[in-house]
């Protein structure tokens, strides 16, 4: 929007440059055939004036004729010339004329032929000579300067527009701004009264009806939330309850306990999840307590498992706005999917990049690869022995807290995943839930 305000700006006082470069080329053009105009009207009286001094307009005019000047008598003959050779032939042209007549033989002379009687009736005509060049050298220095004018005038017009629309639209882009941020991490927060005038007001009062908005729709979204988790938690409770019942009766042949093994891993596997929604109801996680990554290596290990090691390199500001148990549930998926594809090590890497803390897991595996980042994402796909909820839980609950899930570019065979969440404060206590 700012540089459509500026190029307008430009492009409107360009047009108005040009307009008012056209009024002053006119305007001096009119003014140089004006002057000439004068100027050779002004030497014809001289020589008329001084033909009619005496008897003979030759002996009058003898030796006192400026150059410029030839004068006919009434048989159209040469009585006086002081013409340049290459402007005789033009002057010749109006030897004969009965009134006042130009004629410009080149287009650097302008010549004027006035016919003339002298009281002692001898009747003839004098043409005279001015040269143009000095007019037209003027109008191009005002043409040079009104585009040198044009040009510091447009560059002086866009500076200054960009710097209006800067400060115009300064407090909408900041409100805009906190308006983003309150959306991602604390839907409470409004603008209320704007003084700063109507415009910022009325803005201020649009975007306060965006937040009621999106706040209305995250409870809603967190009461149907908590409500089917609710409902399925009590059923699902019963199926592990009863599978677990059945594994210690016991019998079956190896496969059917095969099978119910399978059963209650994926059993426990939701409940787990709906544990996560229910909490992700319960809390409203962008208000909570700086976290430590630190804080939840201990539970990252646990579901790293004893046979591959996490090695973490965690740095002393890395500290998330959000609660450990959140922390855990977006970083647990993640820590449980390298484990599985890792040969022996999983790494861990977190730090502050700004306002944000930057956490990398990588495996040592077989790797992921390209066109399969995306889709890992997607519920149901499972590489090994898995749900295929996890992954895209942990994306989900990043999100809910203003972060980000996903994969990238390993640095070596295996497969890196960067989690992204908003940091804690400068200064903040470190909180483990």
């Amino acid at each position: 929007m700012r540089r459509r305000i500026v190029v307008s700006t430009v492009l409107l006082m360009l047009a108005v440059m040009v307009a008012v470069g056209c009024g002053i080329q006119i305007v001096l053009e009119l003014t140089a055939e004006r002057d000439v105009g004068r100027v050779l009207d002004a030497r014809a009286d001289t020589v008329i004036a001084v033909a009619r001094s005496g008897g003979s307009p030759a002996e009058a005019l003898a030796g006192r004729v400026e150059p410029g000047v030839r004068v006919y008598d009434a048989a159209g003959s040469v009585v006086v010339d002081t013409l340049a050779a290459s402007e005789r032939a033009g002057a010749d042209r109006l030897a004969d004329v009965t009134r006042v007549r130009d004629l410009a033989p080149s287009e650097n002379v302008r010549l004027r032929a006035t016919p003339f009687r002298t009281p002692a009736g001898w009747h003839g005509v004098v043409v005279v000579a001015e040269p143009t060049e000095p007019y037209e050298r003027a109008e191009k220095y005002a043409l040079l300067a009104t585009v040198v004018a044009g040009a510091f005038v447009l560059m002086a017009s866009g500076l200054l527009a960009s710097r209006i629309t800067s400060q115009a639209l300064r407090p909408v882009a900041t409100m805009a701004d906190r308006a983003a941020d309150w959306s991602a991490h604390d839907v409470g927060r409004r603008f209320g009264e704007v003084p700063d005038g109507p415009e910022l007001a009325h803005l201020a009062t649009t975007l306060d009806g965006l937040l009621d908005r999106v706040a209305r729709a995250l409870e809603s979204e967190q009461r149907l939330t908590s409500e089917l988790a609710h409902e399925l938690r009590t059923p699902l409770t019963g199926i592990i309850g009863t599978v677990e019942l059945m594994e210690l009766r016991g019998g079956g042949t190896p496969e059917e306990r095969a099978d119910l093994a399978r059963v209650l891993g994926l059993a426990r596997s939701m409940s787990e999840a709906i544990t996560t929604l229910l909490a992700m109801a319960r809390e409203r996680a962008s208000h909570g307590d700086p976290t430590h990554v630190d804080d939840v290596l201990d539970e990252l290990r646990g579901v790293a498992g004893a046979t591959v090691e996490l090695v973490a390199d965690v740095a002393p500001d890395a500290a998330v706005v959000v609660p450990a148990a959140v922390l855990v549930r977006v970083l647990a998926p993640v820590v449980d999917n390298a484990a599985r594809f890792a040969a022996s090590r999983v790494g861990l890497d977190a730090r502050r990049e700004g306002g944000s803390v930057v956490i990398e897991v990588e495996d040592d595996g077989p790797g992921l690869a390209p066109e399969l980042r995306e889709r890992v994402f997607e519920p149901g796909v499972s590489g090994r022995g898995g749900t295929g909820l996890g992954l895209p839980l942990s994306r989900r609950i990043a999100a809910t807290v203003g972060g980000s899930v996903a994969a990238v570019d390993a640095r070596g065979s295996g497969a890196r995943f960067r989690v992204v969440l908003p940091a804690a404060p400068d200064g903040a206590h470190n909180v483990s839930l």
